[in-house]
């Protein structure tokens, strides 16, 4: 700063809420104009991470901003020109960005800082001051939890700073009712699993039919294994008569497998959700599950999920040795990734096992009584 120029700056805290705002105040107090130079404003604080998330939260550390109305989900280290709406660094919990409503900053800056710690900033550009002029350069800075309703009505592309993924639109939804829930039980655990069992209730219909089929390929699998040795040197022949099988019997080799497709998206969006979530921060079920957003810290629910898992396999399985194994090793798969997952999502997929192993056993035990 040049001689005769007073810098001051000047923080207005809000109550209730995350937004702040910044004025930083350039007085020539010289009797001769001033050149200022590129004023800049970098956030290089990095932001709050639980110790037990430390090596998750850094891999997930990224600058984000919106450009020239285009919010961009990662920005590299660099300068960037245009219209700045805002510019800030993002873990999965947590936030803190300039935004530029009065547009005193025509660049946004991004740089690595210590090592590993993405720095984000605004720059203003030069301007020449004259004598006694005083110029003001105005930025809000927010900085706390990403709640995805706060930052959707601040309107200005905040919430997108929340990864809900591929299905993210069905995310929001999710969340919403999730909410509308925790205000009945004032306990997000209970409030996992009434949502669950209310999409359990939208999916049956495909449930049922993906266990119709699977039933339908047991009782076909006598005959699959009579045409594969009787067809065992002609692998054309055999799936000519294969499927001239399934076509007598009105049967879809891929059956079991379709309806289940079909409910990937509302599974994957329940499962980004979950993960993402900052209304499970902090939050207790049960017992000795005192944060849903951790991992169990004795992997209860992990192992009943596998357990149950395991029993479902068994209820559907084919017949078909290969495909045996493969069932087989998937509980146990699943067990050990999701001993690291936090634990209201293992509660989800736990409760979702379980629902759907009751209604297996349902309509097993009705399938017998028809026969």
């Amino acid at each position: 700063m040049g001689k005769g120029l007073l810098l001051s700056k000047i923080y207005r805290f809000s109550y209730g809420g995350y937004l702040q705002s910044l004025e930083v105040r350039i007085h020539n107090q010289s009797k001769i104009p001033q050149q200022i130079g590129n004023l800049t404003l970098l956030w290089q604080a990095g932001l709050s991470i639980d110790e037990a998330l430390l090596k998750e939260n850094m891999k997930m550390m990224k600058a984000q901003g919106r450009i020239e109305g285009v919010v961009t989900k990662k920005l590299k280290p660099s300068t960037y020109t245009g219209k700045i709406d805002w510019i800030g660094v993002t873990n999965r919990y947590f936030l803190a960005a300039f935004i530029n409503k009065k547009e005193d900053f025509s660049t946004g800056k991004v740089e690595i800082f210590d090592k590993r710690t993405p720095a984000v900033g605004l720059i203003a550009p030069s301007s020449i001051l004259a004598p006694n002029q005083i110029k003001s350069y105005k930025v809000d800075l927010l900085v706390g939890l990403k709640d995805y309703k706060y930052l959707k009505n601040l309107n200005i592309g905040l919430e997108r700073t929340l990864d809900f993924g591929l299905f993210g639109f069905l995310s929001i939804i999710f969340l919403s009712v999730l909410n509308f829930f925790y205000k009945l039980t004032y306990n997000y655990g209970f409030s996992i699993i009434i949502l669950t069992c209310i999409l359990q209730v939208f999916t049956f219909p495909l449930t049922r039919k993906s266990f119709k089929s699977m039933e339908a390929m047991k009782i076909l699998q006598p005959k699959l294994k009579e045409l594969k040795l009787k067809y065992k040197n002609d692998p054309k022949r055999l799936n000519v008569e294969t499927m001239n099988l399934y076509r007598s019997r009105k049967m879809n080799p891929f059956g079991g497998c379709l309806p289940m497709i079909l409910q990937i998206p509302i599974f994957w969006a329940l499962f980004t959700m979950l993960r993402n979530a900052v209304e499970l921060r902090h939050s207790p079920f049960i017992f000795w599950i005192g944060d849903l957003s951790m991992k169990d810290p004795i992997y209860v629910l992990p192992i009943l999920m596998g357990a149950t898992m395991f029993l479902q396999q068994k209820l559907t399985a084919t017949g078909d040795p290969a495909q045996s194994k493969m069932m087989m090793f998937m509980p146990v798969f699943f067990t050990f990734i999701f001993m690291k997952f936090p634990s209201g999502l293992v509660l989800y997929w736990l409760t979702n096992n379980i629902l759907t192993l009751t209604m297996q056993l349902i309509m097993k035990r009705k399938s017998k009584v028809k026969a």
